[in-house]
This record gives structure tokens, C-alpha cells and sequence, in this order.
């Protein structure tokens, strides 16, 4: 085929597998240098949208009860209008 034999190809798969560990080595090297540094960009990220979703939250809370009761002071105002004139009618009739 490529002028390759069954022990080139076997040679080269160790080397691959060899490479592998190696690869996994440094990843768990620079994995456990970030953490004993307390310098994970990831965890600083999660604890900024934790802060910030509960900003959010606290916000669209204020908001909602500030909607609820604009729209319970115009329901009252608009019943208050309705109701004058129901009285009236009570009144003549």
C-alpha cells in the first residue's frame, strides 16, 4: 500500500498513545497550577452571572410590584369614575 508494515504501524500507534498521556499529563499539570492559584477565569465568571442573575432578579421583582400597583391604582380610579355615575342613577331612580 504505502510501503508501510504492521510494525511501522504499531510503532506509530505507541507513539500516538504516547503522545495522548503525555498530552493528559500537561492538561492535569496546568489544571491543578490553576486551581492552587484560586485563578480560574471559569469560576470567577460563574460567580459573576450568579451576582448579576440576582441583580436581575431582585430588579424584575421591583418592577413586576411597581406594575401591579399602577395597574391596581388605575382600576381603582377607573371603577371610582364608573361608580359616580351608578350612583346617580340609583339616586334619579
Amino acid at each position: 500500500m504505502y510501503g508501510r508494515t504492521v510494525e511501522d504501524v504499531e510503532r506509530i500507534r505507541a507513539n500516538v498513545r504516547g503522545l495522548e498521556r503525555q498530552k493528559d499529563e500537561m492538561r492535569e499539570a496546568v489544571e491543578k497550577t490553576i486551581s492552587s492559584r484560586n485563578d480560574s477565569k471559569l469560576g470567577m465568571f460563574r460567580q459573576h452571572a450568579s451576582l448579576a442573575s440576582s441583580k436581575l432578579s431582585i430588579k424584575e421583582e421591583e418592577v413586576e410590584s411597581r406594575l401591579k400597583d399602577l395597574q391596581v391604582s388605575k382600576g381603582e380610579s377607573a371603577i371610582r369614575g364608573l361608580g359616580a355615575p351608578h350612583k346617580r342613577l340609583k339616586a334619579i331612580g
